[in-house]
C-alpha cells in the first residue's frame, strides 16, 4: 500500500502538485485521488484510485465514462458519494 497522503512531502500531494504545478503535472490516479478526498482505514485515496484505474480496460482513465455507480461501488473504498461524484466528472 502507498503512504498516507498527509505523510507525503507538500509537493508530493495531489492538490498542492495541481496547485503549484498545474494540470499537465498530475498523474490520473492524482486526479481521481482529487476527487476522491479519503480512503479508508488500511487503503489510502491514492491506493482507491489506483484500484479504480485498474479496474479499467486498460487502466485507461477514458473508460471511466462507461462505468456505472453500482461498477464503481465494487471497489473497495468507493460507496453510493464517492461512486456519484466521479460519474458526474
Amino acid at each position: 500500500m502507498s503512504q498516507c497522503v498527509r505523510d507525503m512531502a507538500c509537493c508530493e500531494k495531489p492538490r498542492e502538485k495541481f496547485l503549484h504545478m498545474g494540470p499537465a503535472a498530475v498523474t490520473d490516479q492524482d486526479l481521481l485521488a482529487i476527487l476522491l478526498r479519503t480512503g479508508v482505514q488500511g487503503h489510502s485515496v491514492l491506493d482507491v484510485s489506483l484500484d479504480m484505474l485498474r479496474s479499467l480496460p486498460n487502466e485507461n482513465l477514458y473508460y471511466l465514462g462507461e462505468a456505472s455507480v453500482a461498477d464503481l461501488k465494487r471497489i473497495r473504498g468507493i460507496g453510493s458519494y464517492k461512486a456519484v461524484t466521479i460519474c458526474a466528472a
